[in-house]
């Protein structure tokens, strides 16, 4: 780590490495990207520690190209690692309750008890699996985001940060929470709150008036009476401090003015006479 080739060139050549191995050409290449990014996340997580290499790191992040395509790879990778886990948690939850009542599980054929224990087995160790490496994803996006801020907020990756960071603060906080619940939840690795307290830490980290606009410009999860909910969830659980909770909801608030002022546009714009309209849009 004190080598001088480390501290000039191995925070480049880790980034670089880690778009690469998307692609080695071997059947199993989807799954063995995670295992090799699993362990270079290590590899950042200790140099991040080093205030020589934490600063090269804040320098590659402006090298444009080269850090939009290891955030945009840490985004794809974070993405289907958090919907895989928790996917496999609703599954496990469901089964979970239905072992538990025994009415409903005493009524069903001993065949099919076995494939759905076989099944419960096999969602256990995917999510334990999935978790694990998910815990290190947004590990990354947490402590990077404490001290590089503007490159997370280029074109090319503040929408797609904003739907994702939007989509699973819902699925942690949104009606349908319940179903994460689980027995023994340590035995997969599954701490909502931490993971909870991460997302919230990164939506301060990047409080700005950009990055509120591209919450509202998530249609897909943005809904204001949703993010005062959760909010609140936050506060009452102590989740946070008061004063990052009131961070996050002033920036919630910022963005719920732009969602309302955009929406409003889109109503005013929609009557537009026809000599405003393009053709092709409009032919569409």
């Amino acid at each position: 780590m004190n080598h001088e080739l480390a501290q000039s060139a191995l925070i480049s050549a880790l980034m670089k490495f880690y778009v690469e191995v998307e692609t080695t050409g071997q059947s199993t290449e989807f799954y063995d990207k995670f295992t090799i990014r699993y362990h270079i996340s290590h590899i950042f997580k200790s140099m991040w520690n080093s205030p020589v290499h934490r600063q090269m790191m804040i320098v590659e992040s402006k090298n444009g190209n080269q850090f939009v395509k290891f955030i945009n790879m840490l985004m794809n990778d974070t993405t289907f690692l958090l919907d895989e886990c928790l996917e496999n948690l609703k599954k496990i939850h469901d089964v979970q309750s239905l072992m538990m009542n025994e009415e409903e599980w005493s009524k069903l054929e001993a065949e099919d008890q076995q494939s759905r224990q076989r099944q419960l087995a096999q969602d256990e160790r995917q999510c334990r699996s999935y978790l694990t490496l998910a815990k290190e994803t947004v590990d990354m996006f947490h402590y990077l985001t404490t001290d590089i801020k503007e490159p997370f907020l280029r074109k090319e990756l503040v929408d797609r940060l904003s739907s994702m960071l939007n989509f699973n603060l819902q699925q942690l906080c949104g009606p349908k929470c319940s179903n994460l619940k689980v027995r023994n939840p340590a035995r997969y690795g599954w701490e909502p709150r931490r993971l909870l307290g991460q997302l919230v830490d990164i939506y301060i980290h990047l409080n700005c008036d950009e990055f509120a606009a591209a919450l509202a410009r998530d249609e897909r999860s943005f809904e204001k009476h949703f993010f005062e909910e959760a909010a609140s969830k936050i506060e009452k659980n102590r989740i946070r401090s008061a004063i990052e909770v009131e961070k996050f909801r002033s920036l919630l608030q910022k963005a719920a003015e732009i969602y309302t002022t955009n929406q409003k546009n889109d109503d005013d714009y929609a009557d537009a006479p026809d000599e405003f309209k393009d053709p092709l849009v409009s032919f569409l």
